[in-house]
């Protein structure tokens, strides 16, 4: 690592170099789109009520009719996927284009890391340093998300007419395989030194969770007048465990993967009801009420990965009411022939499910990637000095006055750990609404019927609880862990050739972000710790930064510590990073029913376009209090996406 650092540039241009984070956006904690069970569209289309086989009119007994109905389902518009994931981490699009802001390229949305020692570096670039890698390092990362469902929808409606004239009841169960792939690509822009197994040798080694390299330190003993005899100990860098990311590297001359790793989940989403009762029903029209509720069957939501899949709503109980009617409008003098309007909605409540989620600091995206030193309370001989005071060569630098020295509280426990593992936890999530509206035109004409519509699904803002025993690793380890974006920070070197050694430092970088190394006063500067003094080691010497060309510019870079650090708590995590859902979706099905006495069999064919909302692209917004819809906490993150269906079925008396 050291001899990659040396191939920085001069400190001065570093600093002219950077710039402070350009937004705030926040990102969702969890993806989440429309239960693939709840989807009026497929659930009427081609009943044609009153007419067809459900709602009916003048019926003395019990009916029935049942349908299953295969889907194929998948994403468009990946860009708005990538943007409620990522927010303004994504700089814009191209295969060879890394700087613009362009929004529809077939590679995708591009994320830049670079390290610190990259020579004008981008403003919204990640830091490398947070990844485990060299100052020097620098790649693109391409992310074009894709979701696609295969759903088998089993359908059974019953009519109870020969008890209650207009009950009925309700059941379907969709089953689904649902594939969700990131296709994350890596383009490393940097030379690799193959030579140098101390750090990670692409980013994406990191965002997969891989064990770092191991690092040694040689330390020197607090106390003793030499630098030797020291000991040498190994530093912890945990991987990341939480909100990992499947990628791979990209082949020479493009932006395409040579493999994509898709996760997968199968089950049925929930076992839906209905159970109503029609208090107006004629041969054109009708109007009815009727209680919904949802048993989860899918699967839970994980914190694992970042894009991970979901079968279903997230394993909540629903419970609700819809209305159905309808009005046939036209009809021809042999009643073989009719136009009519149809609509039905529900409205339910999600309650409480158990999830678990990994959150940010609050007013830092993607935050949860970077990384947190351990302090422990056991500081000795680390002292603070004067920072005025000249570093001159390292063989012959002067003692620090004792007199302008203070001790240390903590000191740098030789731990590194992604915040993402500090702040992942379960909790309670519940949605207050959801609503699915269908509203279509129907004509009829003989055994052949078309359906036209549209659909509106609604979902309000997530709430948050905490459950029995919750809270993340930071409830529990209180004033033990600090932001700290570039590692190199945490040991001072003395001493010279053979003799160098290291010592752990006290501080803390609480401006920090995932793009920016953090300010001193609202001045972005390279090295901004907190309430920064000068360190010095057992023998009185002050340190030089670790790792940094010495001399540079003529000088050493001097050291620095934070006698009192600023500790992560619970208070700094963003417990705001919710999501709601809202989607427009137009439809159609054709449909042909035979008739038959008592057996009357159907089938047809049908699509939909679904337009999710969610940021676009060009939305931004300032590091200024948040004021604008685009730019609130409760982000939408519904999906748009495109369906074909095909519906067989039997009705009966």
């Amino acid at each position: 690592m050291e001899q990659t650092l040396k191939k920085s540039l001069s400190l001065a241009l570093l600093v002219s170099a950077f710039a402070v984070n350009a937004g705030s956006v926040p990102v969702v904690s969890a993806y989440k789109l429309r239960p693939q069970s709840l989807n009026g569209a497929r659930k009427v289309a081609g009943e044609v009520p009153g007419d067809g086989y459900t709602h009916m009119p003048d019926m003395d007994e019990w009916y029935a009719s049942f349908s299953v109905t295969p889907e194929y389902q998948k994403s468009f518009r990946s860009s708005n996927i990538a943007r409620s994931l990522f927010g303004d981490a994504l700089i814009g699009t191209g295969r060879n284009n890394t700087t613009s802001n362009s929004c529809d390229n077939d590679c995708g949305e591009v994320i830049l890391i670079q390290g610190l020692g990259v020579e004008n570096r981008n403003e919204k670039a990640l830091i490398a340093e947070n990844f485990y890698l060299a100052n020097d390092y620098s790649s693109a990362l391409t992310v074009k998300p894709v979701i696609s469902n295969f759903i088998l929808d089993f359908n059974f409606y019953g009519g109870l007419d020969e008890w209650v004239k207009g009950l009925y009841f309700r059941v379907y169960a969709p089953f689904v395989h649902t594939k969700w792939n990131l296709h994350m690509t890596e383009k490393v822009v940097s030379t690799i030194d193959t030579t140098d197994t101390t750090d990670f040798k692409t980013a994406t080694e990191y965002f997969s969770g891989m064990t770092p390299p191991q690092q040694t330190e040689k330390l020197g003993v607090v106390g003793e007048a030499s630098v030797t005899p020291a000991v040498v100990t190994n530093v912890t860098r945990n991987p990341l465990a939480f909100n990992k990311m499947n990628g791979s590297i990209a082949t020479e001359g493009s932006c395409e993967s040579t493999c994509s790793e898709s996760e997968t989940q199968n089950g049925f989403g929930e076992i839906r009801a209905e159970f109503g009762y029609d208090f107006l029903r004629c041969e054109n029209y009708h109007m009815g009420m009727y209680l919904a509720a949802a048993a989860p069957t899918g699967n839970k939501r994980k914190a694992e990965f970042l894009f991970a899949p979901t079968v279903g709503n997230g394993k909540h109980w629903e419970l609700g009411a819809g209305l159905t009617a309808h009005w046939v409008f036209w009809r021809c003098e042999s009643e073989e022939s009719h136009f009519g309007l149809y609509t039905d909605m529900v409205v339910t409540h999600l309650f409480n499910a158990k999830e678990q989620r990994v959150f940010d600091l609050k007013g830092k995206p993607l935050s949860r990637y970077m990384l947190a030193a351990k302090m422990n309370d056991e500081a000795t001989g680390l002292l603070g000095g004067n920072p005025t005071e000249a570093l001159a060569t390292p063989a012959a630098a002067p003692a620090v006055n004792p007199a302008n020295r203070v001790n240390a509280t903590v000191q740098f426990a030789n731990v590194l750990t992604p915040i993402a593992n500090l702040t992942a936890q379960d909790i309670n999530v519940s949605v207050g609404a959801q609503m699915d509206l269908t509203a279509w035109l129907n004509y009829t004409s003989g055994g052949f019927s078309w359906d036209l519509g549209y659909n509106l699904w609604f979902q309000t803002c997530e709430k948050f609880g905490c459950v029995d025993k919750c809270g993340p690793q930071l409830a529990t380890d209180k004033n033990t862990w600090v932001a700290i974006t570039d590692p190199h920070l945490l040991y001072g070197d003395s001493g010279a050739g053979a003799d160098v050694v290291s010592f752990p430092l006290s501080l803390s970088q609480s401006t920090s972000t995932i793009t920016s190394n953090g300010d001193v006063d609202g001045t972005p500067t390279l090295f901004a710790v907190n309430n920064p003094t000068t360190p010095g080691g057992a023998t009185d010497t002050p340190l030089r930064l670790q790792g940094l060309p010495s001399p540079i510019n003529g000088a050493n870079q001097q050291a620095e510590i934070t006698v009192n650090p600023v500790f992560l708590s619970v208070a700094d995590i963003d417990l705001e990073q919710k999501s709601k859902g809202l989607s427009n979706k137009v439809f159609t099905n054709f449909q042909y029913t035979w008739d038959r006495e008592c057996w009357t069999p159907f089938v047809g064919i049908g699509g939909e376009a679904e337009f999710g909302s969610g940021r676009k692209c060009e939305d931004t917004c300032s590091t200024t209090p948040v004021t604008t819809n685009d730019c609130k906490s409760c982000l939408s993150s519904a999906v748009s996406q495109w369906g074909v269906w095909a519906k067989v079925g039997l009705s009966f008396n």
